[in-house]
């Protein structure tokens, strides 16, 4: 990695601890900022939609991020592609804490994932290259754990943020810390020379993914506010990201060189457990975005309600994760990744049975599972996505995977509303039909909310309400139940891949080779 000798010492708690308060700052920046989305459209005049754009976009910047810090650090050595991120970054947030309207935000946002996802491989890369081989896993076992802080407090700490100080706070905050990242870097690394080599840029192959990218995640953002292709526009960028789709395909397919190894797709186990990856995070990212907001909108929690909501679900997450690294190494891992996707199914149908009034204990159980199998999801995934991609390319392969894969979560979050917005209306109605203006039971329910006071007018419009509460719980029951089917069907393709064969007794270097690829695929 670097042509010098290592830090030591205090330089190198110094170095540590700004690269760990970067990357758990990258990482806040996702999992806070979804419980304060009902705030931040309220401030800026519109509906809570508009705010889910600039969550969406801060992750799609996050996954055009990762394949730009590979081509940076194979070009430039880590450093300067990494404070030039932070820079980025501490602007952003800048142009995010100021924004006047919702629109501004979006585009800070996206900046802000680009600079955060280029900082992600980078950051790790550099952090594992001070230790020496005999304490690379103490510095995994440290960088693991700051993946954990973010995940499981995020959502609260957003929440609280959303709740009291406001959310403009959390970017305020984000400007100083970028900064301290940066400026460590330059003080403690001012000329180190770094040992770089030749790649070339791609330059069609990234201009066509981001545009692929861009445009069908605007189609996904808008599709529900604009009556989907109704509307012109819609029509237009489905044209254009569909054409720039293909024609991606078709480019990094034969390119030497490409920005992204989409060859990787050949290989047959490669193509299943990326695959899994990408459709398991698209239901996992959709569903808590957009669940965090509906306990708040449909089921009336506080923002801090709505993000301690999630705290039971890290509980097991990263414990579990960790055993799954020592696991997949006896086991096949196509056995644990059936394992995590099945404990997917039964948690969320578990929670889809639930009085949506019930307490935060009657919950804390299936949220206990479900953080359980996101343990199990990730590292066996990556295991068998990896398993017979050649050495030299897995750090392509999993830098394809988890582009792929933010992306999928991206478009996870709009999927999960259209999805929601259209069951609604069919229970809306179903229950309408239930409660007629000649149904005995709905005399009754009317006469007794005139007894308690109410004019008719008024009583009726309380039963209205009734009906879009119970309807719109309903429809997020079908959200979950949804999601459940679709990692029960994972839980069979994962079998299409052949079987994981890791050496029984790896060397040292070469066990935390790979782990160091499996912490990788669980940053987000």
């Amino acid at each position: 990695m670097f042509a010098e000798r290592r830090l030591r010492g205090e330089a190198l708690v110094t170095l540590s601890v700004a690269l760990a308060l970067g990357h758990m700052l990258i990482l806040l920046n996702a999992s806070a900022y979804a419980p304060m989305e009902i705030q931040v459209a309220s401030s800026l005049g519109k509906v809570t939609s508009y705010a889910t754009w600039s969550q969406t976009d801060y992750m799609i910047g996050m996954a055009l991020g990762l394949p730009l810090a590979g081509f940076f650090g194979k070009r430039f050595g880590p450093r300067h592609p990494l404070m030039c991120a932070y820079l980025l970054f501490a602007v952003a947030a800048t142009a995010c804490a100021l924004s006047p309207t919702i629109y501004c935000l979006v585009v800070a946002r996206f900046c802000l994932g680009l600079a955060g996802g280029v900082t992600l491989p980078l950051s790790q890369a550099l952090f594992l290259a001070e230790y020496p081989e005999r304490r690379k896993a103490l510095a995994l076992t440290l960088w693991s754990f700051c993946t954990l802080g973010p995940a499981g407090l995020g959502p609260m700490l957003g929440g609280w943020l959303a709740d009291e100080p406001g959310w403009r706070w959390m970017f305020y905050a984000d400007i100083p810390l970028a900064l301290f990242c940066a400026g460590t870097l330059w003080a403690l690394l001012y000329g180190r020379r770094a040992v770089i080599g030749e790649r070339a840029f791609d330059l069609p192959g990234a201009a066509l993914l981001f545009l692929t990218v861009i445009s069908l995640q605007a189609l996904l953002n808008m599709g529900t506010d604009w009556d989907w292709f109704d509307a012109p526009l819609i029509a237009a960028l489905a044209a254009v990201g569909g054409g720039a789709a293909v024609m991606f395909c078709l480019w990094e397919w034969r390119e030497p060189e490409p920005f992204v190894a989409l060859r990787c797709f050949a290989d047959r186990n490669f193509a299943v457990g990326a695959g899994c990856l990408i459709a398991g995070f698209f239901c996992i990212q959709g569903l808590l975005t957009f669940f965090v907001v509906q306990l708040q909108s449909s089921m009336g929690y506080t923002a801090f309600l709505a993000g301690l909501y999630y705290l039971p679900m890290f509980v097991f997450a990263k414990p579990l994760a960790n055993a799954s690294h020592h696991l997949a190494q006896a086991f096949d891992a196509r056995k644990l990744a059936t394992v995590g996707l099945l404990g997917f199914t039964v948690a969320y149908w578990w929670i889809a049975g639930f009085d949506r009034k019930a307490a935060f204990q009657d919950t804390w159980w299936p949220k206990l599972l479900e953080g359980a199998a996101l343990g199990a999801f990730f590292v066996p995934l990556t295991v068998i996505a990896i398993a017979r991609i050649p050495r030299a390319l897995q750090p392509r392969a999993v830098e394809l995977a988890n582009t792929l894969r933010l992306w999928a979560g991206a478009m996870g979050i709009p999927a999960q509303t259209a999805i929601w917005y259209h069951h609604q209306w069919l229970h809306r109605a179903r229950i309408g039909e239930g409660l007629g203006p000649f149904d005995p039971n709905t005399a009754e329910l009317l006469g007794g909310i005139v007894g308690q006071g109410y004019g008719e007018q008024a009583a009726q419009a309380k039963i209205s309400q009734w009906i879009t509460q119970q309807a719109s719980i309903q429809a997020i029951d079908d959200c979950f139940r949804i999601a459940g089917a679709v990692f029960l069907v994972l839980a069979g393709l994962v079998w299409l891949a052949h079987p994981t064969h890791l050496p029984s007794a790896p060397r040292p270097a070469e066990e935390q080779r790979e782990v160091a690829l499996e912490e990788a695929a669980e940053d987000l």
